[in-house]
């Protein structure tokens, strides 16, 4: 990565958990740039994955993961590399440019049931009721994750970051069983560039999930990051995690929680601080500049 500590990665996302525009930056950007709009459904966009339609399901039957092909990133969705080049050429390594893309789980979560979800039931259903399709599933996903993300670090990204942002609701058993061995292939696959391993509501599984890959860890707001960070060693960087909802409230409850989250991380090597799952709609950019100008004071040496 770029010289530096602290780097902040943004995304905002529209109603529920539904990917939308994301931004990435360093905290030498003021404010934080738009540079690349995707989201982790992105390789979708390619043949073979376009009978996906949000509402209607693609894997009903355990044979419909044979009609997925496997993509190839610089014919399948090639606009995405020439996004992320055209943003590596602009700010000539001033700043971060971040990949990433979603995790296989929630991926097939996507695919199975069409849209997000409270609970993943008909996932997790189709997960037990038919494993071998589920690995068969799980396999394709990952080869395609590997690939999409070892295209975008050939295209110029200096850090990808893998999301996993449902996986919370797996149970530990389930997570090593189902979910665990993809994941560290996936990591053990991709190569040229540091990764970062996140999810939500992983407070029951992160110590399987640091296991399973990743140079960086990252969680959401609903775990303390002093504890998580000491969960899974120090000598490994951590990325977290304000709440996001405290941009909304103001600024004065931004300083306070933003302050807190510095405190935990004890001015640590290797803290990446951010959101703890991307910035809400209708945050205030202002307040971003501020939080940019806070981290960057706070953390001087």
């Amino acid at each position: 990565m770029p010289d530096g500590r602290h780097f902040l990665y943004y995304a905002s996302r529209g109603e529920g958990e539904e990917p939308g525009e994301i931004f990435v930056g360093s905290l030498d950007q003021q404010p934080p740039r738009r540079v690349v709009e995707s989201s982790s459904l992105a390789m979708f966009a390619a043949p073979g994955y376009l009978l996906f339609v949000r509402g209607k399901t693609l894997l009903a039957q355990p044979f419909d993961v044979d009609r997925l092909r496997l993509i190839e990133p610089a014919e399948d969705v090639g606009f995405v590399m020439d996004a992320i080049r055209l943003v590596s050429a602009e700010l000539a390594r001033k700043q971060a440019v971040i990949g990433f893309s979603g995790s296989p789980f929630p991926l097939a979560c996507y695919l199975i049931e069409g849209r997000p979800s409270r609970d993943y039931a008909i996932a997790k259903a189709f997960m037990y009721r038919e494993p071998g399709a589920w690995h068969a599933l799980m396999e394709k996903l990952s080869t395609v994750v590997v690939r999409y993300l070892n295209a975008q670090i050939a295209a110029g990204v200096h850090v990808v970051q893998l999301f996993d942002s449902w996986v919370g609701a797996l149970s530990p058993s389930d997570y090593v069983t189902y979910v665990q061995p993809h994941v560290a292939r996936i990591f053990a696959a991709v190569h040229g560039a540091p990764t970062i391993h996140f999810g939500t509501g992983t407070a029951a599984l992160l110590e399987l999930m640091a296991a399973a890959g990743g140079d960086v860890m990252g969680v959401d707001a609903r775990q303390s990051l002093d504890v998580a960070w000491e969960r899974i060693g120090f000598e490994r960087g951590f990325q977290g995690n304000l709440d996001a909802a405290r941009l909304l409230a103001g600024w004065d409850a931004t300083q306070e929680g933003a302050l807190d989250v510095l405190r935990r991380a004890a001015n640590r090597p290797g803290h990446i601080f951010n959101l703890g799952h991307g910035v809400l709609p209708e945050t205030d950019p202002d307040l971003l500049t501020r939080l940019v100008d806070l981290v960057h004071t706070e953390t001087a040496r």
